[in-house]
């Protein structure tokens, strides 16, 4: 009984490594598949840009406001923005995931 008890922790502690190792391979499958389709995003100084709302909104309004001209390009995926409609510069620099392109 107790020889067949410690085949089955060992056959236990086998089976916990293979499904340890099928996620991994699993995981980085699906690392590698959306890296291959992912195109990253950046702007040019001047280019016309959407930015998520801050505020809550609501469900049929858009997330996304704008248009803004992108006046600055900071190292690091950041950008400085200015109010296309009333010239204002943004007191804080945005990410690159928080913009969009305006397209015109």
């Amino acid at each position: 009984s107790r020889k067949a008890m410690e085949d089955d922790v060992d056959a236990l502690d086998e089976a916990r490594d293979e499904v340890l190792s099928r996620v991994t391979t699993y995981q980085q499958n699906l690392k590698n598949y959306h890296s291959r389709r992912l195109r990253p995003r950046s702007f040019q100084v001047g280019d016309l840009v959407l930015r998520l709302t801050q505020d809550s909104h609501e469900k049929f309004e858009s997330p996304w406001i704008g248009p803004y001209i992108v006046t600055e390009v900071i190292p690091g995926g950041a950008y400085r923005l200015k109010d296309k409609k009333t010239g204002k510069e943004e007191a804080n620099p945005w990410n690159v995931a928080q913009l969009r392109r305006f397209y015109a």
